[in-house]
């Protein structure tokens, strides 16, 4: 699923000055397909929905680093990618 994010480099200037509006904008441009894509891999709603709305809270904490919004993209997909198969690892272990 290929995500359309209308008015990037606006999205990308509120991100940088800090402004919880951009944050808003990539929620609900991201939510959705993040949780799809975090339920795909580890198959349990609560958990996929957890992992989610910490990739965002990530995404606030560093939004200094960015310069690009599809390097907000990535970092966003990568670390729902990276903690679901945190999850899967524990729950082998446990």
């Amino acid at each position: 699923m290929r995500v359309k994010m209308a008015n990037s480099g606006d999205i990308l200037l509120l991100y940088k000055q800090d402004e919880r509006a951009a944050l808003q904008k990539l929620f609900t441009v991201y939510y959705e397909p993040l949780l799809l894509y975090c339920y795909r891999l580890i198959r349990e709603p609560e958990s996929a929905e957890d992992i989610v709305q910490e990739c965002f809270a990530k995404v606030w904490q560093k939004q200094k680093d960015f310069q690009y919004v599809y390097q907000v993209r990535s970092f966003m997909y990568t670390s729902v990618r990276n903690s679901c198969l945190n999850e899967l690892e524990h729950r082998q272990v446990v």
